[in-house]
């Protein structure tokens, strides 16, 4: 298999001078290659060392070809095409057209995706971020607590100095308000005195004029009652000596009329009989 007068060549060389010797063609991916930077990653003197040179013992050494990668056995592919029935010629472009359609799709997969060193990277300064504020957050917390504690303990201390001065003014309030109940109960006896001493004044002296004017009164009382009493008996005297008087009177028209009556009666039975007489007489 050749191309170009390289009929009798391998088939992995003449890909490699194929590749070396072919035309830049325009791709529909750029960035090619990130796909080796994401399953390779270099070494830190490589990003030091110019590309096509080798650093040995501090000299630069003669640029080294650049290595091919080969994603498939490129050799057996073109063998295999072959016997299908193709010629050398085709078979290397078949290959060819299929390793393309493989660079493609590989950079369009590397740009979907980031390499593993930037990977690794992005994590390890991540992992070291999230400790970091781990950290931070961990510090800032124990000095928040330290913080809370210590004015706990402020807080604890000035609740128990104000509530000993809040049971100390309680105290000298109960005794003020003990001191001052007694006073005014004091006062009150004394006023209470006061009025009693009053109270017996007055009863005696409305005794004294009670007695002096029950006296005078009865006095009164006794003299009119006693003056009521002999007018009273004087009184009935009179009615007494009128209702006899009054009686006799009418005993003697009673015994007046009595005596005129029997006379009447006397006189009409005289007549009577006077008449049965005359009457007797006549027949």
């Amino acid at each position: 298999m050749g191309n170009d007068g390289a009929e009798d060549i391998p088939a992995d060389s003449a890909r490699l001078w194929r590749k070396e010797n072919k035309q830049p063609q325009i791709s529909l991916y750029p960035n090619q290659g990130a796909f080796d930077d994401a399953i390779h990653i270099p070494t830190p003197s490589a990003y030091l060392t110019p590309p096509g040179l080798a650093i040995s013992n501090n000299k630069l050494s003669h640029p080294t070809p650049i290595p091919d990668n080969y994603y498939f056995d490129t050799y057996s592919l073109v063998r295999n095409i072959s016997k299908g029935g193709f010629t050398d010629d085709q078979s290397v472009t078949i290959m060819e057209a299929i390793e393309h359609i493989l660079e493609n799709n590989i950079d369009f997969t590397e740009q979907c995706l980031t390499s593993r060193y930037n990977f690794d990277n992005d994590s390890y300064l991540f992992k070291e971020a999230c400790s970091q504020l781990r950290s931070s957050i961990q510090s800032a917390r124990d000095l928040e607590a330290e913080r809370q504690h210590a004015s706990r303990i402020q807080l604890q201390r000035e609740f128990n100095m104000l509530s000993q001065r809040l049971h100390q003014e309680m105290t000298e309030m109960k005794d003020s308000i003990r001191g001052m109940l007694n006073d005014h109960s004091i006062t009150i006896r004394e006023h209470q005195r006061n009025i009693d001493t009053l109270l017996q004044e007055l009863n005696y002296k409305i005794n004294v004029s009670l007695n002096g004017d029950g006296k005078a009164a009865i006095e009164s009382i006794r003299w009119i009652l006693t003056s009521r009493a002999a007018l009273t008996v004087a009184t009935c005297a009179l009615m007494i000596v009128f209702v006899l008087k009054f009686y006799s009177v009418r005993m003697q028209d009673s015994e007046r009329n009595i005596k005129n009556q029997e006379e009447n009666q006397l006189k009409s039975h005289v007549s009577t009989e006077v008449c049965k007489t005359l009457f007797t007489a006549i027949r």
